[in-house]
């Protein structure tokens, strides 16, 4: 009978897998009830700072952090602590770095790159050949071969 252990990656603990955990069942005790307190906490005190979740939980900081990055729906009623590393002056979003402005001046920027991009691909295409046999003229005679012409050559090669 072969047993399959792992350590915990957390406390590095040996355990029985019952699936494809990489944490034991006290470490996976623990994350869930974190998370509980800290969705309570978001609920108790609406649009409350990850600083502020932690001292009403008594989670150290970077936990809640955690919790907050892997969790985007208990992200959404908290404030953000964090200000934009763009502008330097508004709060970031809670699942971004940057503010809701220079979220939208940056998606206006690359639309009009991409408009700028597709209008001059357009303005190099050649344009579309009109009729099937155009097609087949041009790419006969980029390819070499001429058409076959029954008065200069016979089929079977003779004059």
């Amino acid at each position: 009978m072969d047993i399959d252990l792992k350590n915990c990656k957390k406390c590095g603990r040996l355990f029985s897998p019952e699936q494809d955990t990489k944490i034991c069942q006290k470490c996976s005790d623990v994350k869930d009830r974190d998370y509980e307190l800290v969705e309570e906490a978001i609920t108790l005190y609406h649009k409350i700072t990850p600083s502020e979740i932690a001292a009403h939980t008594h989670l150290p900081q970077e936990r809640v952090n955690e919790i907050l990055k892997t969790s985007k729906v208990l992200a959404q009623d908290v404030d953000s602590e964090s200000v934009c590393t763009q502008c330097k002056k508004r709060p970031a979003t809670a699942d971004s770095d940057i503010c809701l402005a220079c979220q939208m001046a940056m998606f206006k920027s690359l639309n009009d790159i991409s408009a700028t991009l597709r209008a001059t691909s357009s303005a190099t295409k050649k344009p579309q050949s009109v009729s099937l046999r155009d097609t087949m003229t041009e790419k006969r005679s980029r390819s070499g071969f001429k058409k076959f012409n029954p008065v200069t050559q016979s089929i079977k090669g003779r004059n």
